[in-house]
């Protein structure tokens, strides 16, 4: 027989009501709208491809790791150790090298670069970026770490990557994938980061001038925003 506490199910108006603040974003324009990077909540970070999507979230990662909170980050486009040196040269504020053209670190630089590896190390981001990652060893491998220190941001980079299992529908596969990330984010208490690329009908709204002006809140500009983003 099913036990009513196997389904969850408690009388209501016996909980300690109070707003969950979660750690800060590390973008001052994002805390004015939310209450930080709280548990159980999945947001989707949607935008053309070239516009800094992975730059952010390797931002929040940094911010969050930074004040104490556990990071997990699920990468499917660059290779771990791509992202490892994006983010330490970011800390350290050095320039990157991406063309055999570009002058070489000096050796201040790759000093300040050093030390922002040994911060990351120190922080304990842990990281992966196996090609073939789904929902479902994503959520088996978070699960896993959290039972050893609870995990506080979970980040993958990016939707259009993750294996989308049996279905041909698109849609029903987009369901399937947030609804996955939203489950994991109840039950172990984390934020779910999704970085995600627009597709082209979204762009191509865009582009038309037929979709609303939004204001960025982060930036401050006005540009057009299309009424759908994936």
């Amino acid at each position: 027989l099913l036990d009513a506490r196997d389904a969850g199910l408690e009388q209501m108006g016996l909980a300690q009501l109070s707003e969950i603040e979660g750690l800060d974003w590390g973008f001052p324009a994002l805390e004015r709208f939310t209450l930080g990077v709280q548990p159980g909540k999945l947001t989707i970070a949607a935008g053309a491809s070239g516009q800094g999507k992975s730059f952010f979230a390797a931002q929040v990662a940094r911010h969050v790791a930074s004040q104490g909170g556990r990071v997990v980050i699920f990468t499917l486009e660059m290779s771990k150790e791509e992202y490892e040196s994006r983010m330490a040269h970011s800390i350290a504020a050095v320039r990157k090298r991406y063309s055999r053209y570009e002058a070489p670190l000096t050796e201040v630089e790759r000093g300040l670069v050093g030390a922002a590896q040994q911060q990351l190390f120190e922080w304990g981001i842990t990281i992966s970026d196996k090609g073939n990652a789904s929902v479902g060893t994503i959520t088996s491998a978070t699960r896993l770490m959290n039972s050893e220190k609870h995990v506080d941001l979970v980040i993958v980079d990016y939707l259009q990557l993750l294996q989308m299992g049996n279905s041909d529908n698109s849609a029903e596969s987009l369901k399937a994938i947030t609804g996955g990330l939203k489950t994991l984010a109840m039950d172990i208490g984390c934020h779910v980061l999704l970085i995600s690329s627009m597709n082209r009908a979204s762009l191509a709204e865009m582009r038309s001038g037929t979709s609303q002006k939004l204001e960025c809140i982060v930036t401050g500009r006005s540009s057009r925003f299309p009424s759908r983003s994936l």
